[in-house]
């Protein structure tokens, strides 16, 4: 009841009542290794990783058994900057439980991030001859054999993976990427296809069935699955980034430097996606999308005024776009402090756009009446 209370109260971020209710279950228990470990994963939680480091020891000193307390130990020493001690602690877990495939997942994992993929797959080869039906197993060994050099055997172990788990959702996408570097474009355009039946909302199945697309020539087809994907996840880079290509490979240079801005943009990389709106200006003045989103990006910069200049050179080229209409009305009313004029401008926005009221901040929301739909 203690160690529930402790996670009832972590979950209502109430961190030191709950370590307080930890402490007292450890005390309840005795010192149990069990109590232990889950105040270790508490203050791990926490981000506390030094104390976390601590809770595991005195866990395993008293339940060296507790394979999941050795795994997140040597996960734990990887995130406090220790790899070669985690990885170190990861194979000591193995040593102890041979066969446990939570021990063997978590040490050829961290094997695969520190680039020593031919270690990592021997410890997949490992997993999966003692537990041929974990699918996830032959996942990460098909992803491993791939990037050691044996593409056509990585492809029989990702086809191991879907028939133990049609659902596994990454194994179509691993698929997929193998066969187009293979410049197997069908079989990888069908395998991305698959992923997308079975999660139809997921941006990434749209961005690589898109790139696979462009790289077998159907660049209306890449251009439909990158809409797609930013209709999933309008912060996919990858996506902004395909669209780019297309319109580059239009004849659009423009328009594709408005793309890759925005790629640049949703990345935090605030500098390279200003100088791509500016390339997109010089090469054609009047196109709005640039105006506008270099405002986007001048905003972010914290550069109001040459902000607002932009969203009103945009509406100067097109009045009827609601949205460039709310982001000169927020700038105005939050970050200008003319409220009276940022009003206008989002009524003008609302009214053109009568879903945009939704979106609209909380202290603009006050002041402007919902629309009738």
């Amino acid at each position: 009841m203690l160690l529930k209370k402790g996670w009832t109260l972590l979950g209502s971020k109430q961190p030191e009542a709950a370590l307080q209710a930890f402490d007292d279950a450890v005390a309840a228990a005795g010192g149990a290794g069990r109590a232990l470990a889950e105040k270790a994963r508490a203050l791990a939680r926490l981000e506390r990783l030094d104390a976390a480091l601590a809770a595991y020891d005195a866990a395993l000193a008293r339940a060296p058994d507790d394979v999941a307390a050795a795994v997140e130990r040597g996960e734990l020493l990887a995130r406090l900057g220790r790899r070669d001690d985690g990885l170190a602690a990861l194979a000591a877990a193995c040593e102890t439980n041979p066969k446990d495939p939570r021990a063997l997942e978590a040490y050829g994992t961290a094997l695969a991030e520190s680039r020593r993929l031919e270690e990592a797959l021997a410890v997949f080869e490992r997993l999966v001859a003692e537990r041929p039906k974990h699918a996830d197993g032959w996942l990460a060994k098909g992803i491993l054999l791939w990037k050691t050099g044996r593409p056509d055997e990585g492809v029989g172990a990702l086809d191991r993976a879907l028939e133990l788990n049609p659902k596994l959702v990454e194994a179509y996408l691993q698929r997929a990427l193998l066969h187009r570097e293979a410049g197997r474009y069908e079989a990888a355009y069908a395998s991305a296809q698959d992923a997308i039946q079975r999660e139809p909302k997921a941006a990434l199945g749209h961005l690589v069935a898109g790139e696979i697309a462009f790289d077998a020539g159907r660049p209306d087809t890449a251009f439909t699955h990158a809409d797609k994907a930013l209709g999933a996840n309008p912060l996919e880079a990858g996506a902004w980034r395909l669209k780019s290509r297309v319109h580059e490979g239009r004849g659009r240079p423009a328009a594709a430097a408005v793309c890759l801005g925005l790629a640049h943009l949703v990345a935090k990389e605030l500098d390279p996606a200003l100088a791509e709106m500016d390339r997109a200006i010089g090469l054609d003045g009047k196109f709005v999308h640039a105006w506008h989103h270099k405002g986007t990006v001048l905003e972010r910069l914290e550069r109001a005024d040459e902000a607002l200049a932009c969203y009103d050179r945009a509406l100067e080229l097109d009045a009827r776009d609601a949205s460039i209409w709310l982001d000169k009305g927020t700038l105005l009313f939050l970050k200008l402090g003319r409220a009276d004029d940022g009003l206008k401008c989002c009524r003008k926005a609302v009214g053109i756009e009568p879903k945009l009221w939704g979106g609209l901040p909380d202290p603009l929301k006050k002041k402007i009446d919902p629309p009738r739909w």
